[in-house]
């Protein structure tokens, strides 16, 4: 098994290895019933509120990490993403500037989660705190 402890960690913007979008459905509510799914600022499933349609004009591209910027006990939270998908204004996509595998994604998404703990409806990740934010990595 791979072990983490003997391997040399550094601190990485994550603006230098994500291109960050911030997301664009402010009206979820009048979003029809569908088969995309959609993102929002959740603390359970993978970040999904719900299945809708919209145009593809509308889609974000899938194998991206979203960040939730705020939300009821979301706030902070990562998630790799593999398929298409709505995102809410309340979420970021960070699409990889360079090839990433699935794994090192989802690994990504992990270490991003754990720094979750000083973000909230009172602190939320605004453009600016996203271009300090830093996260961990081997």
């Amino acid at each position: 098994m791979l072990s983490l402890d003997d391997r040399e960690w550094a601190d990485f913007r994550i603006v230098d290895l994500f291109k960050p979008e911030r997301g664009t459905e402010k009206n979820m509510a009048s979003l029809g019933s569908g088969d995309v799914p959609l993102i929002s600022a959740r603390n359970t499933g993978n970040g999904v509120k719900a299945f809708v349609d919209v145009s593809r004009e509308r889609l974000h591209n899938g194998h991206v990490v979203t960040l939730n910027n705020d939300g009821d006990g979301g706030a902070g939270l990562a998630y790799y993403q593999p398929m298409s998908f709505a995102l809410d204004t309340h979420v970021t996509a960070l699409s990889p500037r360079n090839p990433l595998s699935r794994q090192v994604m989802q690994f990504v998404a992990a270490a991003m989660s754990e720094q979750r703990a000083p973000f909230g409806h009172g602190h939320s990740i605004s453009s600016k705190r996203l271009r300090a934010l830093k996260v961990r990595l081997c």
